[in-house]
């Protein structure tokens, strides 16, 4: 067997069939398993479990300039939450702008945007060398395929404490720019719920869960003081007035030794300062959470609160 003829390095690692027989590549060494054809008219390494970004940089070489990366798929691009029920959702979202039509390929669902949105300074950006619709306008779009508290958990995301990549007031501004559109009330239910410096998706879904309970709205990711003033800890959700305290725990608590050690002397200096601590992970929905949630009234009450009064 005759070992396979090395391809021109300046392909890199996905191409164009057309640019690869520009290079003097055969159509036989195009054929050979080494390559995966994984968009019409593109050849890339072969992969077992190609990663979005390797399906995005193949399906880039052939990508013309009003199209950019959308919808479920700049999502992950951003590195923002999504729903569990879409992760087998393995087909490349990609927006063309308006008068263009969408693309129509396998592995592919097309959408257009119309020229007017598309105005907006930023709808289309490069994130790490790929075109992609702006985090603001992936909020938007997902409006027609998210539930409300999904495009919260969204949100919390785009202005989430560490790295933000927008803030409340631009936010409400691209509600604005796509009212009319399909999902435009989910956006408009959804934006009042959103807070800044959020932590984890898990945290806002606890969040809005204790809100609906009919328990007042915690504040988000507070710094804790103790009587002379030195800060103790950021809690997840806290009731400063009643010195109660909710914390999700993630399962980096429980994976990291040092996180461990770290948080056993933070909950003994919380315990010194007489804050109330309830601890939250995965395993509590359905009863369990309910059974949270009376604990967390009844801490409160016991601090002073009073149902009804906020």
């Amino acid at each position: 067997m005759h070992p396979r003829k090395s391809l021109p390095p300046a392909l890199g690692t996905a191409f164009t069939v057309s640019a690869a027989r520009t290079a003097g590549v055969g159509a036989k060494r195009l054929r050979s398993g080494d390559l995966d054809a994984p968009y019409y008219g593109v050849r890339s390494n072969a992969t077992a479990n190609a990663s979005v970004w390797a399906l995005c940089r193949a399906y880039a070489t052939r990508m013309p300039r009003h199209q950019g990366f959308s919808h479920l798929t700049a999502v992950r691009l951003f590195g923002l939450p999504e729903p569990q029920r879409l992760h087998a959702d393995s087909r490349l979202h990609v927006t063309a702008i308006a008068p263009h039509r969408p693309p129509r390929l396998v592995g592919v669902r097309g959408y257009s945007l119309s020229i007017e949105r598309a105005r907006e300074p930023g709808t289309l950006t490069l994130l790490d060398g790929v075109r992609v619709i702006s985090a603001l306008d992936t909020w938007c779009q997902m409006a027609s395929q998210f539930t409300v508290d999904e495009l919260v958990v969204l949100g919390d995301g785009l202005v989430r404490r560490a790295r933000p990549l927008a803030t409340i007031e631009a936010l409400e501004g691209a509600a604005t720019r796509y009212a009319g559109s399909r999902g435009a009330r989910a956006l408009a239910q959804a934006l009042p719920l959103i807070r800044a410096g959020t932590d984890s998706p898990k945290e806002t879904e606890l969040r809005l869960a204790i809100v609906r309970s009919g328990l007042p709205e915690p504040e988000v990711n507070g710094t804790i003081y103790d009587e002379h003033g030195l800060a103790i800890a950021r809690g997840d959700m806290l009731y400063r007035r009643y010195k109660v305290l909710v914390e999700y725990d993630g399962a980096h608590h429980q994976r990291l030794e040092q996180q461990y050690f770290n948080d056993v002397d933070r909950r003994d200096r919380l315990a010194e300062a007489e804050w109330r601590t309830i601890q939250v992970n995965k395993s509590h929905s359905g009863r369990r959470l309910e059974a949270t949630l009376l604990a967390l009234r009844r801490a409160l009450v016991a601090r002073g609160w009073t149902p009804g009064a906020e």
